[in-house]
């Protein structure tokens, strides 16, 4: 299932309720595969499109299905979409009544300006995943260790806390040779019965835009997190939570988050309470598990990447409005050691 899509001239869209693609420039359109997003029978495409200069909010997009026996459903904007300025929050899940929304204005048809016959980019930034697993201890523990590595970058969760102040882990390296782990002690994170261990898993330099080629996937296309708990209980026993298939996925508040191209945050979308008990993560979606690669994983030889000197705002100013200016500007130079 391809989606291509542009609009003018900010967009993100969003499949049964889970954000696929973000659009920037309508010179720039897209083509994504939501196929792992579709579902039978029915299903929800919403978009939401914002123009930061002059003039109407615009889209062209086109989603064409391949079904397993060959036919083609194609799905086209035109005039039987509906509009609203007002969807609410949570518009991209929510169940919506669009009855009584005015239908799309089609403005062109395809090939006509502004957009014309343009060549398709493959630019995406996908958002970085949260994953989760939920687990029993019955007993007093003793020790909690928890190793983790990833083919991209993670921040590491256990009972709604992250469990380490570490930046950018595992940190970067020939990822089809050699991957770094670390290891933690989490003992007080651990609680009596109910714990859930999760992590977010973003691109970095695994499948991140790296160089100045406007490349990425350089070494593979589907970021991955390996973790295990080890637990020693008082009385002896030993126990050990593991990535699997058991594990549970979704997207949050981040839509984008790469090195060179930035990040995006759009903190409504934040799912509350994610890495702690008591989470309902019915509606999270199975995960992918396996990879082509075999590296060879090590312990981590240096020290962590954490933050050493905050910087506050000298001046916050509203150029125009919901666009604001930060100068952080320190007004000193600051040392750090390497």
């Amino acid at each position: 299932a391809m989606l291509t899509f542009s609009s003018d001239n900010t967009s993100r869209f969003v499949v049964n309720g889970e954000l696929v693609a973000q659009g920037r420039f309508w010179e720039q359109p897209q083509v994504v595969d939501v196929a792992g997003r579709l579902k039978s029978g029915a299903n929800a495409l919403r978009v939401e499109v914002s123009n930061e200069s002059e003039g109407p909010a615009g889209l062209i997009a086109r989603l064409d299905v391949t079904l397993a026996d060959g036919r083609v459903v194609t799905c086209v904007t035109d005039a039987g979409w509906k509009t609203t300025d007002q969807p609410g929050e949570n518009w991209h899940n929510r169940d919506l009544v669009s009855a009584g929304w005015p239908a799309a204005r089609v403005v062109v048809a395809y090939g006509e300006k502004p957009w014309g016959r343009l060549a398709i980019t493959q630019q995406t930034l996908p958002p970085p995943v949260h994953l989760r697993t939920a687990f029993a201890a019955d007993k007093p523990v003793a020790r909690a260790v928890v190793y983790a590595t990833a083919l991209g970058i993670f921040d590491l969760h256990l009972n709604g806390k992250r469990v380490s102040e570490d930046y950018f882990n595992p940190g970067w390296t020939a990822y089809d040779q050699r991957v770094l782990y670390r290891a933690y002690d989490v003992t007080a994170l651990l609680r009596r019965g109910e714990n859930v261990l999760g992590a977010v898993l973003a691109d970095g330099w695994y499948s991140g835009y790296v160089g100045y080629g406007h490349h990425r996937d350089h070494y593979g296309t589907q970021p991955r997190l390996l973790a295990q708990l080890h637990l020693e209980y008082a009385d002896g026993t030993t126990a050990r939570v593991a990535t699997g298939p058991d594990w549970k996925a979704a997207t949050g508040a981040l839509l984008e988050s790469d090195f060179l191209m930035g990040e995006t945050c759009d903190a409504r979308l934040e799912p509350r309470g994610w890495d702690a008990p008591g989470f309902d993560a019915a509606a999270w979606k199975a995960v992918d598990t396996g990879t082509n690669l075999k590296p060879l994983r090590e312990a981590h030889r240096g020290p962590p990447v954490v933050a050493v000197q905050d910087f506050k705002a000298r001046t916050i100013t509203e150029p125009q409005p919901g666009v604001y200016v930060l100068d952080l500007r320190s007004g000193r130079s600051a040392a750090v050691n390497p």
